[in-house]
């Protein structure tokens, strides 16, 4: 069973993206993307902060459970998936989520959701054959460089 800290390291990198989500719909202003006022950016850069935080925390978990380049790949899916592709997209596939119903706080509110819960599934998925496809290269890498350096000792 998945604990608070679990919870917590998988969705933190994505706390941004439910502020944008609640900005967006109109559920509230704390996350406005071109801040107007020190208390709007103040707000922003905190949001960011614990976003890119955990993105730090998970690359730093992989990297202490498994090893230093499925940590690197695990940061780097984050920020890609979390951090990059909301920030570009986000209000555009809202909007085209919401195109044939209408357009109200809560449909975007919920459009926003499963649009975060598939880059949440997609960077699962990304990971997961990221790190076979590198393990089946490395492996063939250190295989043949461990029978070149083999060969020339004999």
């Amino acid at each position: 069973m998945i604990n608070i800290v679990e919870w917590s390291r998988i969705l933190l990198p994505f706390i941004n993206e439910f502020a944008n989500l609640l900005t967006l719909s109109g559920f509230s202003k704390f996350y406005i993307h071109n801040p107007q006022t020190n208390t709007d950016l103040v707000n922003k850069l905190i949001i960011d902060f614990i976003a890119l935080s955990a993105i730090i925390w998970n690359a730093c978990y992989i990297t202490q459970k498994e090893n230093m380049i499925h940590g690197i790949i695990k940061g780097v899916i984050i920020i890609f998936l979390a951090f990059i592709v909301p920030n570009l997209f986000l209000h555009k596939l809202i909007d085209l989520c919401t195109m044939c119903i209408e357009k109200n706080q809560t449909n975007k509110l919920l459009s926003g959701l499963f649009i975060i819960g598939v880059l949440l599934a997609l960077e699962v998925i990304i990971y997961k054959y990221s790190i076979i496809l590198i393990d089946k290269l490395f492996k063939k890498k250190f295989k043949s460089k461990t029978k070149e350096t083999f060969s020339k000792k004999v």
